[in-house]
């Protein structure tokens, strides 16, 4: 199985905790590994830089947007068969979308137990 970002399990409470100790540094690296993965298994999207510049041009407007898209790319790429779009686009509108990032681990998390290959785009 190839491994790669959406199929390597992580423990959810260390990116929280390297997040916070790593004053953010951590997570916009993991932000910028995942949307990485996520354009190259979906095709779809900005690679993970250029989705980090746009969302702080646009005073994370895109952002929003970008919450509601991951949710649909990561059924595209395989990595869930439940379209969670809307619940991360609700989430995200109201300062939540913290969540997400959290949701989208599960997912992964458990696409690796399962063992299952990843489509590609």
């Amino acid at each position: 199985m190839e491994k790669s970002f959406l199929n390597t399990e992580r423990n959810i409470a260390l990116i929280i905790i390297f997040s916070i100790i790593s004053f953010g540094i951590y997570g916009i690296w993991y932000f910028i590994k995942f949307q990485n993965d996520i354009k190259d298994k979906s095709g779809e999207g900005f690679g993970g830089w250029g989705t980090f510049f746009i969302i702080l041009l646009t005073f994370g407007i895109y952002g929003i947007y970008w919450n509601y898209a991951t949710g649909k790319r990561l059924v595209k790429a395989g990595v869930t068969n439940k379209d969670n779009s809307v619940l991360n686009l609700i989430l995200s509108l109201v300062g939540l979308g913290w969540v997400n990032t959290i949701l989208w681990q599960l997912a992964i998390n458990e696409k690796a137990q399962s063992g299952t290959p990843l489509r590609r785009a």
